[in-house]
Formats: C-alpha cells, structure tokens, sequence
C-alpha cells in the first residue's frame, strides 16, 4: 500500500463530522450557483471540485460550519472583480455573517502574498479558522499544479522554481508537515461535498 492509499484509509476513519449543517449548505448554494458549470482551462475540471476537495480537507482538520461555509464562499470575495459583483447583487446577505467575516479574512491574507510576488515570509493572521483554509488551498494548489503543471516543456525551469518556492514559503508558515500534506491529499481525492461534483460533471 502506498503512503496515499494509507492516508485515504485513514481518512475515512477521521469524518466524524457533518458538512451538511445549514450554514454550510447556505454558503454552498450561493458558490453553486456563481460558478455554475465553469470548468479550468488548464485541467478541464468543474470548479466546483475546487470546493468539494476542500470541503473533504477541512472536515478532517475538525474545521466549523462557519470555516466550511467560508471556504465556500471564499471564490465569490477573493478577486475584486467577483466581490463587486457579489456586493452588487446581495447574495452575501444569505451567508451567515461568520462565515462571511472569515471569507473576507482569507481574502485579506491570501492575496498579500500570491505566487507573482517577491520571496517572503507569508503571513495568516489571528484566525485559526484562516489558517485551515489557507492550508487546504495550499495543499491542493500544489496538488493541481504538479498533476496538471508539472510536465516537461509546459513551464521553463525558472518558474517552475519560483511556483515550488512559494509553496514552500507557504508550507513552511503555516507548518504544513509531511504527514499533513498526505493525509489531506487523501481527503481530497475521496471527496464528500454536500452535493459532491465529479470530474465528468455529474452529481453523486
């Protein structure tokens, strides 16, 4: 068995946790609906994979419906552009006010330090709740980039380097070990969204 496959194993003994209380599923219907069936370029996935894997990651940390209902927010505020449009047409008054704040909290500290800045040491404030988001998203960026990114000729050498260092940067501030790294890339590869996405489009 491999150290994935042990992980996943063990995944499945640590969902002690419901992801289908009512301020997850409020959040989760608002993402829904603002991605729609948007899907990446670079892997063709539905973005809404994006937020079951996540979802699948932050159970296993022990995260809050408030952090979930977050994390499912969190495409709606991050980009300037999507958090106009969000204020424009309410839909975050549906949110829970909690998850909202948080949502806004990632934003703040996720776009201070994004893969196109200097080298430095990232910061992640005095959340908690943030910390788990930003480790989740770290984990599966780096996920997405060394499946999809990673092969010979797609990226020359240096921005290969400059995309490992700033996941290590990442990595290293928000303590992200070895044995971590693994087990949520076995969460994210079983995932259990409330209504979870598969890569084909359909919903299981």
């Amino acid at each position: 068995m491999t150290d994935l496959s042990q992980h996943i194993s063990q995944v499945r003994h640590l969902r002690e946790r419901d992801i289908s209380g009512s301020e997850t599923l409020r959040c989760y219907g608002i993402i829904e609906r603002h991605y729609g069936d948007k899907r990446a370029r670079r892997s063709g996935r539905r973005y809404m994979c994006h937020i079951d894997e996540g979802l699948s990651a932050l159970q296993v940390l022990g995260a809050t419906q408030w952090t979930m209902g977050a994390w499912c927010l969190h495409p709606v505020v991050q980009d300037d552009a999507d958090l106009v449009g969000a204020l424009r047409d309410g839909c975050l008054s549906e949110a829970p006010v909690e998850s909202v704040v948080l949502a806004m909290e990632y934003r703040h500290w996720a776009n201070a330090h994004l893969s196109f800045h200097d080298p430095k040491t990232p910061q992640y404030g005095p959340c908690d709740e943030v910390r788990q988001m930003l480790t989740v998203d770290k984990v599966q960026n780096r996920k997405d980039f060394e499946r999809y990114l990673y092969e010979p000729g797609r990226l020359g050498t240096t921005a290969l380097l400059a995309l490992y260092r700033y996941y290590k940067e990442w990595f290293d501030a928000l303590g992200i070990t070895e044995e971590q790294h693994l087990l949520l890339l076995g969460a994210m590869e079983t995932p259990t969204g409330p209504t979870y996405h598969s890569e084909d489009g359909d919903r299981t």
